[in-house]
């Protein structure tokens, strides 16, 4: 699960990820539900990931974006299971017109969403953890954080306080299913449910 996600060992890296691994344990009946009633869209997005030859861990970012929720919308306009913001929906070329939005789609979405991120992971030298700042916060500001710090280490950058946690989560959630058993973690058969099947015209 963690592949590609290096945990940092001490610093305040550390200690957002300690405390997000806290929240998402204060949340686990919420989170064990969600992982078995979105059992067939996490196994089909993970099918897109591997086909990707992306990290598998990127099938479960919806799950920390949206609850894997198709019909979310953020206070700040992004939407879907991607929660993707209408720039970057047109950007890569979701459909949004007055009767449709292509950010509800999951196939949609999921195409557009894991094309940024393995943009992302080029544009920042096949760094995954600035990758995420950067799908969280955008490229622009996490390029000029680095640029102004001069480090890539994400945990030593000017960033906002939302895209810290965001990564510190993501790493914290690794860690809990990799560890399941341990927290007292239940974690669902992964072939629970039937399986999506996507037709495109």
């Amino acid at each position: 699960w963690q592949a590609g996600f290096p945990t940092p060992l001490a610093g305040p890296g550390a200690e957002l990820v300690s405390q997000q691994s806290r929240y998402l344990l204060q949340q686990r009946r919420h989170l064990q539900q969600r992982l078995t009633e979105s059992q067939p869209m996490i196994r089909w997005v993970e099918q897109q990931v591997r086909t990707r030859k992306l990290p598998t861990m990127l099938a479960l970012l919806p799950l920390i974006e949206s609850s894997y929720r198709l019909d979310v919308v953020s206070s700040a306009g992004a939407a879907g299971p991607w929660q993707l913001m209408p720039d970057t929906a047109a950007r890569f070329s979701i459909p949004m017109t007055p009767g449709f939005d292509g950010r509800y789609s999951l196939p949609l979405a999921t195409e557009a969403a894991l094309t940024y991120l393995g943009w992302l992971h080029q544009f920042f030298g096949q760094d995954w953890l600035l990758a995420l700042a950067a799908y969280n916060a955008g490229e622009g500001r996490v390029l000029k954080a680095v640029l102004n710090g001069g480090t890539r280490n994400l945990w030593a950058l000017q960033l906002p306080t939302e895209t810290r946690l965001y990564v510190a989560r993501f790493i914290a959630l690794s860690q809990l299913l990799d560890r399941a058993a341990q927290h007292g973690f239940v974690l669902p058969s992964w072939q629970a449910g039937e399986s999506i099947q996507v037709w495109r015209q």
